[in-house]
């Protein structure tokens, strides 16, 4: 392993170890507090359904547009890294949804870049039995 391998992941494990310090800055009242909070949660290496559904409770709430694009991405990256098959069909069905925001839209489409390798997400087929986040 190479010594920059070695101190990515040392601080991803530091920001694992530390999360009950993270958590609390979810509902922070700065919107930049939320927004960097939930980069740096997507980092995490360890507790990752924990992770992940606290981000995706924070993002059912959220208020801010600039927060929930944040939140998006960085649950994607969650997923993608722990290999969740459900997230590509959560991001597709909130990317395809007229009825979202343009915010949740926009994030999604980016997250959705980031889990697949076919850019347009009307191509894929759905996957039965999805779970609801």
């Amino acid at each position: 392993m190479r010594p920059t391998n070695w101190t990515i992941q040392a601080a991803r494990d530091a920001i694992t170890d530390d999360l009950h310090l993270l958590f609390p800055l979810l509902p922070d009242p700065d919107p930049d507090v939320r927004s960097a909070t939930s980069f740096v949660l997507a980092a995490a290496t360890g507790e990752i359904p924990r992770v992940s559904s606290t981000l995706h409770h924070r993002l059912a709430i959220e208020d801010d547009p600039v927060v929930r694009v944040s939140l998006i991405p960085a649950i994607a990256q969650l997923a993608r890294e722990h290999h969740d098959e459900h997230a590509p069909a959560w991001t597709r069905d909130l990317w395809s949804d007229p009825g979202r925001s343009p915010e949740i839209r926009i994030g999604t489409g980016l997250a959705w870049l980031c889990l697949v390798d076919d850019p347009d997400p009307r191509r894929a087929p759905s996957p039965p039995n999805r779970p609801e986040y």
